[in-house]
């Protein structure tokens, strides 16, 4: 079982795109705003306790789902100086072309 808060997961993005601007890729003024709505974000009544447990799902499980699939790309080939390994996409498999 997994804890998922909306607010952990909204601060978590915020937190990204600080770190992210730590790392050069914004101004003062953005890292002043990210820092204003985690400091509102917190402040929100409406978003404490809203927490749940959830069942975790492993990558596998979702692969035997049919909720990611691999995918290659047709120059994914060994020798031709790319990596040959697969990309995981969202959505369902494709359907079996028919004879």
């Amino acid at each position: 079982m997994i804890y998922q808060d909306p607010l952990a997961y909204l601060l978590g993005l915020e937190g990204i795109a600080l770190l992210d601007a730590w790392a050069g890729g914004h101004d003062r003024e953005f890292v002043d705003t990210r820092l204003a709505e985690i400091r509102r974000l917190l402040d929100d009544e409406k978003l404490r306790d809203r927490g749940m447990l959830a069942h975790a799902r492993r990558p596998a499980a979702f692969l035997a789902a049919g909720a990611i699939r691999p995918v290659r790309r047709p120059t994914d080939r060994p020798g031709d100086g790319r990596r040959s390994g697969g990309r995981l996409r969202l959505g369902p498999k494709p359907a079996s072309p028919r004879s």
